[in-house]
């Protein structure tokens, strides 16, 4: 028999072959490459001290992760802008929405067609913060103390103006609460955002205003502000002096809280990575430090449950107070 048409190694399926493995090898290594490969886009709802709060938790996890945490500010519709873009964005982890109770508990009870559903669109990654409001006024408003400002108002019935981040916000609802427990008529103006509000009051062109207390705090230091009360359970550190505002009507409490969130629904390795550092990370002693003295805000890691729990009470909450407000 010839052995002139006997075939040797089939030298092109070998190669072939070859190339699929490599193909292979390199597909699930790069599915392996640890999270996070590239820096983080962190979508951030809230102007003002948010921006302070924000910046110290994730220059800390860039550290510790080894990527940037790259902040981006999206404040518009009251935060409802930053948080759709992030309910559309790919969930692979590399955009995450550092989000207020304004935008994901609020909104849903403002808007007649809401983008985003936070507890079925997001994955709660752990709260951040969470922080007092304080009742501020001009210093030309002849009121030391929040009973002089009762009576003030309750004197001049309509004369009395307060500003706001904007309709629904959480600092419009709180002036709303206060309004109704003491009641007195006074004139809401609302404002697209807490900077511009906070700059009508040092005008001089609104007399009072409930704001978060990192976004005021410089302008009490200085004396262009007075500052009345807080807004939370108990006094703050950096201002002991200040009753709140519960002491004169019991049951009052407001706070504003941030926390990190991520699109529905990313992989287990990431949000497990997410989760344990951002809790390091909040325990730290110096992003405590830090946040306290930027405005007296407190460290509140939590778990995915307790955070959602949290979301749930709100919506109940201020479901009830926006309805009493009639916003």
């Amino acid at each position: 028999m010839s052995r002139r048409h006997s075939r040797g190694p089939d030298k092109t399926g070998t190669v072939r072959a070859t190339l699929a493995t490599l193909m292979l090898v390199a597909a699930v290594t790069g599915h392996a490459q640890p999270y996070p490969a590239k820096p983080v886009r962190v979508v951030l709802t809230i102007s003002g001290g948010g921006e302070t709060n924000a910046r110290v938790v994730m220059d800390r996890m860039s550290q510790v992760l080894g990527q940037p945490f790259v902040v981006d500010a999206q404040s518009g519709a009251g935060g409802a802008v930053g948080a759709t873009a992030v309910a559309r964005a790919a969930p692979d982890g590399y955009t995450l929405l550092y989000g207020t109770n304004s935008a994901m508990s609020l909104r849903r009870y403002l808007v007649k067609d809401m983008p985003y559903d936070t507890l079925r669109d997001f994955a709660p990654v752990s709260l951040s913060t969470v922080s007092p409001f304080v009742m501020v006024v001009h210093p030309a408003v002849p009121a030391q103390s929040v009973k002089d400002l009762i009576a003030l108002a309750k004197s001049k019935p309509g004369q009395i103006t307060y500003a706001s981040a904007g309709n629904g916000s959480v600092a419009h609802l709180a002036a709303e609460q206060l309004k109704g427990l003491a009641g007195i008529d006074i004139i809401h103006v609302p404002y697209k955002g807490s900077n511009p509000a906070v700059t009508e009051l040092l005008g001089g062109q609104v007399q009072m205003l409930i704001e978060n207390l990192p976004v005021v705090i410089s302008h009490i230091r200085s004396g262009k502000l007075r500052a009345l009360a807080v807004t939370g359970p108990h006094r703050s550190a950096l201002f002991p002096d200040l009753p709140t505002i519960g002491e004169f009507y019991p049951g009052y409490e407001v706070t504003i809280w941030l926390g990190l969130f991520a699109p529905a629904t990313p992989p287990d390795a990431v949000m497990t990575r997410l989760r344990a550092d951002t809790r390091a990370v909040l325990g730290l002693a110096e992003v405590k430090d830090k946040l306290n003295s930027a405005g007296g805000l407190d460290p509140f890691p939590s778990s995915p449950e307790e955070f959602s729990a949290l979301i749930r009470r709100d919506y109940d909450k201020y479901g009830k107070q926006i309805g009493r407000a009639h916003v």
